[in-house]
């Protein structure tokens, strides 16, 4: 069976991403490369190139609330009902980026690219030509882990930490901080769960128009409107 990760995870998998493609498309040929991952530097090993981390910091906060109906992700069959897919939670996670490299004019340098890529907007992020291109939040999609919902970022700013211990080793570092909120969903081929969520969404309003009418069994499921 492959191997998955927690939403939590996966959001950090995508804001890596997000930052090794933007770094690719700003820096020139003449600009030292910046590598990300999700782990930190071997102490053992000396530093040699400029490198971001990200990383999850201390365990998530969760909200719970009674499952919502998302959508449907397969058909029923004449043996299986249809699967549904349900938001189950909200999280919320603590995570740190730490910035390296090996002279303080590097250390600057990729503080502040990383911090104009992590104020992008939507315009950029989703590909909405509607939105902004700078945000105070940094939304990513998380389809590409396999998530159908989104990421949002939220981070403060850069904590320079040079010491005397650094400048002798070349090792500079910069620490920014922030939170990530996802949506945990789960997939559920639950009838009875289904079928009480569509007629809660099919429930008239209080004066006439149209409203949703479903009927759900163990193999079949249709959904039509009536005027009232």
């Amino acid at each position: 069976m492959p191997k998955t990760a927690t939403v939590q995870k996966k959001a950090l998998t995508a804001l890596a991403t997000w930052l090794t493609q933007r770094f690719a498309a700003t820096l020139t040929a003449s600009d030292a490369p910046i590598s990300v991952s999700d782990d930190w530097p071997e102490p053992s090993v000396p530093l040699v190139n400029r490198r971001v981390t990200v990383l999850l910091a201390g365990p998530p906060d969760d909200e719970t609330f009674a499952p919502e109906l998302v959508g449907k992700v397969s058909n029923a069959t004449q043996t299986t009902p249809a699967v549904y897919r349900w938001r189950t939670a909200c999280r919320r996670q603590n995570i740190q980026i730490d910035s390296w490299a090996t002279t303080e004019p590097d250390i600057h340098d990729v503080s502040a690219r990383l911090e104009a890529e992590l104020r992008r907007g939507t315009l950029l992020t989703l590909n909405d030509p509607t939105a902004d291109p700078v945000s105070n939040t940094l939304v990513l999609d998380l389809s590409a882990q396999g998530v159908s919902s989104i990421a949002q970022f939220s981070f403060e700013g850069p904590e320079f930490e040079l010491t005397s211990n650094q400048v002798q080793q070349q090792e500079y570092r910069s620490t920014i901080l922030g939170t990530v909120d996802v949506t945990l969903t789960v997939d559920a081929p639950s009838v009875a769960i289904a079928m009480l969520r569509l007629r809660e969404y099919a429930m008239p309003k209080p004066d006439h128009g149209t409203r949703v009418v479903a009927t759900v069994t163990a193999t079949t499921e249709s959904i039509t409107e009536e005027q009232y």
